[in-house]
C-alpha cells in the first residue's frame, strides 16, 4: 500500500485487487523479497 496515514490501511485490498488485475505476484514487488534478496538487486541495478 501507498498508504501515508494508519486509517488508509483499510484500502490496501484495492491496491492488491489492482495489482493481481495486472499479473502482479510477490516476486514483482520489492518490498516483499528478504533483505539479502533486496541487496542482490540493489547492486545488480548499482544502485
Amino acid at each position: 500500500t501507498d498508504a501515508h496515514r494508519i486509517d488508509n490501511l483499510g484500502l490496501m485490498g484495492f491496491g492488491i485487487a489492482t495489482a493481481a488485475r495486472g499479473w502482479t505476484t510477490k516476486h514483482d514487488v520489492l518490498n516483499t523479497l528478504s533483505a539479502d534478496k533486496i541487496k542482490t538487486w540493489a547492486k545488480s541495478k548499482r544502485l
